[in-house]
């Protein structure tokens, strides 16, 4: 024990973890070629967003009766469906830090994961134990480690997106199930409502597909993969934190990874199953008697298109007494995708005398109850949805009078911008979270909230619908890092920003709380905007659309409304519309206007709400609103322990060491973090004045200058 260890400027700084896998695990080698991954999904094809991914539709659950459906209590209690299983829990999961040590057996049946770690599903990995979250606004996340795109040798101005790959961790996920008994012979389907950033699926070894879009469900037909009922499956899933698709996910926001929302399999009759419903309401111009407007979507899986099929739908208010009883028995059945299913919808219109109507401040809620029948009059599936009659739209348009109606009434937007954040979960949170913000928002006279900047939760919209709250939902789509070249006007993106908008919309439909579909945040200009703007009026006509890019360039007739961010109040008087654009737009503008972020709040006293306001107030067309942001983005991560160091030099300087040992030190592993010196003026060097560093690691009590103890 003589012969002393020296670490010279070794100590501070921190050891690189190394890739050694673990013990049954099969990687690929490391390395920094990224050509090895080109023509894979997640890495470089900007047009395929999607693999074998089932068509977006209504959130809902099927049941067997009419009495589960009708109680939005008894609905809401998913597991006591006979045709609902979940897959939340323990999985087995094992992290590496690079697509290039990602594991390429795991998924195989009969792949030993008894050395993996357990993690918890849903939930971020980095609020588990790996990895690391970041912050960024505008940038990529991760720039300042590589240039993904330089490494591929396009050139600057390509509008293509290419993954990172020196340090983009892979998360390897696997679990087994069984289905029950009463599946045999059904249709079964997995979803997932959100996974970040995009991620490949396996059944029982056989690769099922592929998605991205980190906030729209992920829904895939896996009955031909499956054991018989009772048998045990494997499911395996390999999520990347960043993938193509991450371009246009640079939202100002706490960078997560992972499944961080629900996963659940459903079961559905194979001859014919409820697949999508949607409603609408139109009042009357003395906006008091209504029109109830439905449109149900049947599929069929078997190998002949389904008959005799009906659908009963019953609308209850809130008093559980019957509104009216409506049947639907003209399906026609035809073969869709290739032959895969067979597919029908019918639809009627219903007056409605004097319904109770929707409002943020007055939230009145119906309830459907929509019933599919076979040949025989047997129940084969149920659904139902709050209902709220209630009416958006935009008056006086070419005027500065034009305004932003509800129910023939004009709304002030006392909105804020939300993130979903919790401080131990990260973006897995909780529905008593999400009703704790809603019930802060209404006591400080919040009447409005901005889903910023992605598709929430399903539960938030129940929950706004139901407490009373304008919303604008918005699509997941921010290219803010590279937006003068993504998505702008290029064909591959354009499609993937489609199926993005229409994954929005097709979910949320039947939400009263919607009041404007937004195209996305921060995302420049370029044909894919109208284009979007297009699809939304055809999907759904009822609703405004937002986006904030439009006040750059489009013509006040190919826009619904207005909107800008953090404009300043402090040149009033003064006839521009750039130098006083509000007092302008008060002025002179034709259609609603509103900031979509105002008062910037973020870990920050916020002020000039008075100034606003009395702008706010002043002109009918300027209608308020939404304050960034709601809650500051914070989670609670435990911290290592500083240590004191003594420095037994002449200078005598404090030394705080920030870390702890790497593997407590064992094999040669040495100090996993810094030691920070404070300013002491010995320290101050200049010039080429020498100096040296030394640091010993030595047993705990043993002593280095002679004698052991």
């Amino acid at each position: 024990m003589g012969a002393k260890k020296m670490l010279a400027a070794a100590l501070a700084f921190s050891v690189a973890a190394t890739s050694i896998p673990l013990p049954g695990g099969v990687v690929q080698a490391a390395g920094n070629d990224s050509s090895v991954f080109k023509g894979e999904e997640w890495f470089d094809q900007n047009g395929v967003f999607q693999v074998n991914r089932e068509d977006a539709h209504a959130s809902f659950i099927g049941f067997d009766n009419a009495d589960s459906v009708k109680n939005p209590s008894l609905r809401k209690k998913h597991d006591t469906s006979p045709f609902y299983q979940s897959l939340n829990g323990t999985w087995k999961f094992e992290w590496v830090k690079s697509p290039h040590e990602r594991n390429t057996e795991f998924f195989k049946d009969g792949y030993n994961t008894s050395t993996w770690k357990d993690i918890k599903v849903p939930a971020n990995w980095q609020t588990e134990g790996y990895d690391s979250p970041k912050y960024t606004d505008t940038r990529l996340p991760w720039e300042g480690v590589e240039d993904p795109r330089a490494n591929y040798g396009l050139p600057e101005d390509s509008p293509r997106g290419v993954s990172p790959t020196i340090y983009n961790p892979v998360g390897s996920y696997k679990r087994t199930f069984k289905t029950p008994a009463g599946w045999d012979g059904k249709e079964v389907f997995v979803s997932f409502q959100g996974v970040e950033s995009a991620f490949y699926l396996w059944i029982n070894g056989e690769k099922v597909g592929y998605s991205e879009d980190s906030y729209t469900p992920s829904e895939f037909d896996i009955s031909k993969y499956l054991k018989p009922a009772g048998e045990e499956n494997t499911i395996s899933v390999q999520v990347y934190r960043w993938s193509d698709g991450s371009y246009l996910e640079d939202q100002d926001f706490i960078r997560l990874s992972g499944i961080f929302r629900d996963v659940f399999l459903f079961a559905k009759d194979k001859e014919a199953s409820l697949f999508d419903f949607a409603y609408t309401t139109d009042l009357d111009s003395n906006y008091k008697d209504a029109t109830f407007n439905f449109e149900v979507t049947l599929r069929g899986y078997g190998k002949e298109a389904a008959k005799g099929y009906t659908v009963e739908s019953i609308l209850y208010d809130k008093d559980g007494k019957e509104v009216f009883k409506k049947d639907l028995d003209s399906f026609e059945f035809k073969a869709g995708d290739g032959s895969r299913y067979f597919e029908a919808s019918s639809s009627y219109s219903q007056q409605v005398t004097a319904p109770a109507l929707w409002s943020a401040e007055d939230p009145a809620l119906y309830e459907l109850v929509i019933i599919l029948k076979n040949a025989e009059g047997g129940i084969v599936e149920t659904a139902g949805t709050h209902v709220g009659f209630r009416e958006i739209e935009i008056v006086r348009r070419g005027t500065n009078k034009s305004q932003i109606l509800v129910n023939g009434a004009p709304i002030r937007i006392q909105g804020v911008n939300r993130h979903e954040t919790s401080l131990k979960g990260g973006r897995a949170i909780t529905e008593e979270s999400m009703i704790q913000d809603i019930m802060l928002m209404k006591q400080y006279n919040i009447n409005s909230v901005r889903n910023s900047h992605y598709p929430n939760d399903a539960k938030w919209y129940e929950l706004c619908d139901e407490y009373g709250l304008y919303m604008i939902d918005e699509a997941n789509i921010e290219s803010h890092g590279l937006n003068w070249l993504i998505p702008q006007s290029d064909p591959e993106w354009i499609e993937a920003c489609k199926d993005r908008m229409t994954s929005t919309i097709e979910r949320s439909k039947n939400h009263a709380s919607i009041m404007s579909w937004s195209l996305g945040n921060e995302s420049s200009r370029g044909d894919t905007w109208q284009i979007l703007r297009q699809l939304c009026k055809q999907l759904d006509p009822t609703r405004f659309v937002h986006y904030e890019g439009f006040a750059y360039d489009a013509t006040p007739e190919e826009i619904d409304v207005w909107s800008r961010m953090y404009r300043r109040v402090n040149n009033l008087g003064v006839d521009d519309l750039w130098k006083n654009p509000l007092e302008w737009w008060g002025e002179h503008g034709t259609v609603p206007g509103f900031q979509c972020e105002y008062s910037h709040a973020m870990g920050n006293g916020i002020g000039n709400i008075d100034e606003y306001w009395d702008l706010y107030e002043k002109y009918p067309n300027l209608q308020g609103g939404y304050i960034w942001d709601w809650t500051d983005q914070s989670l609670e991560i435990k911290t290592p322990v500083d240590k004191i160091l003594k420095d037994e030099g002449k200078n005598n300087i404090e030394v705080l060491l920030k870390g702890s040992l790497d593997d407590n030190g064992k094999e040669g592993k040495a100090l996993k973090g810094y030691a920070q010196v404070y300013n002491d003026k010995s320290l101050h060097l200049s010039g080429n004045q020498p100096f040296t560093l030394e640091a010993y690691v030595k047993p705990e009590g043993y002593n280095l200058r002679g004698g052991g103890k």
